[in-house]
């Protein structure tokens, strides 16, 4: 069994953290705005050992000897800003992923000293190394982000600096911070001056774009990318400035307009259409949305059947289904017929990375007619798709919730054998996709669709509406439903209540950890749960007691990766792409897992890998605690401390609050 297939004709590429759409400029915007700190390396012992370094060998060896210590081992590492041969320490510290930013601040001004310069000189170097490696994870997040908080005052003191870099190097990530910090602190015309001077520039500042906060300085470059749409002999560069166009706010309306005269005329249409759907829906002009849906019907007819299945044409249709419901009645019905000719109604439905959600909460269908819902897992971690009987959610949910992890007969994992189970896919690995085909229900009504994997059906759901006349229910839609309360819990929130826990609330822990958030699905304490996770068994002496950095660990599951449970995605020559946890590797091979159980292992040999790159994110999704109350929260603390035979637990330091 290989990957999905993702891609044909030319090598894959592989997609940044958290990127939702294509392009060069969203990759960069995906890279940047990858928030949240991973730690890397392997986990450190309960009281970790200074390490010891021999700092006079050879460097190589001194590099090899740092590469082997886990983070917490390396902030250990004795370094003094008055000997350069600490150097390769600090160095470490801006390279590493995952460490805290402080320590790259210190590795920032500890270089200044050491080489007599200063910190933006620092910054950038640190850049370019990381720029130039094959990672590109968050350790290059936060030195970008460190570059840009500089004073603009700053900044514009190292410009021949930041030219030079954003003219000269070879690493595009490289020219793309820099034309970031350019347009952070000097005018448009002299950032523009400097872009037209190497052939990459104008589309290195478009990729820059992004990174620029201030989006009085965003904006100030719209009537530049307007003179790039009117190029014909840069196509590439033409593209870039397409996806740009959603970037200047002040200018949405005007964009619309922009891209919907690319659609009619047929120049860089796939583009375009994607591209405008990333404008707010109140700065659509009225005037152009029956011409727009007409075109995209016209465009939808002339698609061949053999590629009307493929995402760009599914784009298509939905935007086309969300022009008509903005159309007269008469008009919208007119289109929403001519799509639906086109074939069985498709509809695309994604997950969101790590938010525990689909990009769509609700889908409507006509009662008895054939439907086709394409779900295409864009997440680091598995996900399904089920579709229950009406009010039948939470009772599939905490069905799924309690089933061990083996696949069923048709290979699907955690689907109940149920007659309130109506349609299901199977558990899709990140990167996967798979259609679910059947007629609609004949009864309209509300039916649920969830994700089953254990824990993720509080929060991940949305309903297939069934009605008995389409255009009617369109005419006048309802309004969605509030979501449900959920609390997106805080360590501030809970702190002041950490002392009130304990041992007598572990039963009631121990529900919640086996079935009420299934942490038991991924992670043991003791005896009890699975071994895809990280054993809990000893988190508190890990943690040398301290409650407040447990749940803390909880609560943003990417602050501290293990490194064995981290997931790296792998491009693979046959154009699919393949992601999960490492479990073994050879010479010749490499054997990854992105669930629980064997169904989810995936082998394959080292030559079909194209590119391997590790996500900086942690499989295990933020927000699992949010359907929750602070009791429960308090009660699964009190499981992870006390929940344990008496000899797990007696050389545990007492717990603290803080």
């Amino acid at each position: 069994m290989r990957g999905v297939r993702v891609a044909t004709g030319k090598p894959p590429r592989i997609p940044e953290p958290r990127q939702v759409l294509d392009g060069t400029v969203t990759t960069i915007l995906a890279l940047f705005m990858t928030g949240v700190t991973a730690q890397a390396q392997n986990a450190a012992p309960a009281t970790p050992t200074q390490p010891r370094i021999f700092f006079n060998a050879d460097s190589r060896v001194v590099a090899f000897q740092l590469k082997r210590l886990s983070n917490e081992r390396l902030v250990l590492v004795d370094r003094s800003a008055d000997d350069p041969k600490y150097a390769p320490v600090y160095e470490a510290l801006l390279a590493r992923d995952g460490l805290d930013r402080k320590y790259r601040r210190e590795a920032v001004d500890a270089l200044a000293q050491l080489n007599r310069t200063d910190a933006i000189t620092e910054t950038l170097a640190a850049i370019r190394r990381s720029a130039d490696g094959d990672q590109h994870g968050t350790a290059l997040h936060d030195l970008m982000h460190m570059l840009l908080r500089h004073d603009p005052a700053d900044l514009a003191r190292k410009r021949d600096v930041l030219q030079n870099a954003a003219t000269q190097a070879t690493s595009a990530l490289m020219r793309t911070a820099a034309y970031a910090a350019l347009a952070t602190s000097l005018s448009v015309q002299d950032v523009w001056s400097t872009a037209t001077t190497s052939n990459t520039g104008p589309r290195d500042l478009l990729a820059a774009l992004p990174l620029v906060t201030n989006q009085n300085r965003r904006d100030a470059y719209y009537p530049r990318v307007r003179t790039i749409l009117r190029d014909a002999n840069h196509p590439e560069l033409r593209r870039a400035a397409i996806e740009s166009l959603p970037l200047f706010t002040v200018h949405e309306t005007e964009s619309f307009r922009t891209l919907a005269r690319f659609i009619h005329q047929g120049v860089e249409r796939k583009t375009a259409i994607r591209s405008i759907q990333r404008i707010r829906p109140e700065a659509w002009p009225d005037d152009e949305l029956a011409p727009l849906a007409d075109a995209l019907v016209e465009f939808a007819l002339k698609v061949p059947a053999a590629e009307r299945t493929d995402t760009a044409f599914l784009d298509t249709v939905q935007f086309g289904h969300e022009l008509a419901s903005r159309l007269d009645p008469q008009h919208g019905r007119r289109v929403r017929k001519a799509l639906d000719a086109l074939g069985v109604r498709v509809i695309l439905i994604r997950t969101m990375p790590q938010q525990l959600r689909y990009d769509k909460r609700r889908v409507v269908v006509e009662a008895s007619r054939p439907v086709e819902i394409v779900l295409e897992n864009r997440d680091v971690m598995p996900h399904n798709l089920v579709i229950t009987a009406p009010g039948a959610r939470e009772e599939v949910g905490r069905a799924a919730q309690v089933m061990t992890p083996e696949p069923d007969e048709q290979g699907r994992h955690y689907v109940p054998r149920s007659d309130k189970v109506l349609h299901a896919t199977r558990m899709l690995k990140p990167g996967e996709k798979q259609r679910l085909s059947f007629n609609a229900p004949d009864v309209p009504g509300d039916y649920p669709y969830v994700c089953t994997f254990p824990g993720h059906w509080m929060r991940m759901y949305g309903t297939l509406v069934v009605v008995a006349d389409l255009e009617a229910y369109l005419k006048n839609p309802p309004p969605l439903t509030a979501e449900p309360e959920l609390t997106e819990w805080k360590l501030d929130d809970l702190a002041p209540h950490l002392a009130s826990i304990t041992a007598d609330r572990a039963d009631a822990g121990r529900e919640v950890f086996m079935t009420t958030v299934g942490c038991a699905q991924c992670h043991r304490v003791g005896t009890q749960g699975a071994n895809f996770g990280p054993d809990l068994t000893d988190v508190f002496t890990r943690w040398k007691g301290n409650r407040a950095d447990v749940l803390r660990e909880i609560l943003d599951p990417s602050r501290t990766i293990e490194e064995k449970y981290r997931n790296t995605v792998f491009a693979l020559d046959d154009g699919s792409i393949a992601a999960g946890m490492i479990v073994s590797e050879d010479a010749d091979s490499v054997t990854i897992q992105s669930g629980p159980t064997e169904g989810f292992t995936l082998r394959f040999e080292k030559e079909e890998i194209v590119e391997r790159r590790q996500q900086p994110l942690s499989v295990m999704p933020i927000g699992l605690l949010s359907p929750l109350t602070k009791e429960q929260i308090l009660d699964l603390l009190a499981f992870l401390q006390y929940g344990l035979p008496r000899s797990a637990t007696d050389a545990s330091p007492a717990a603290t609050d803080d």
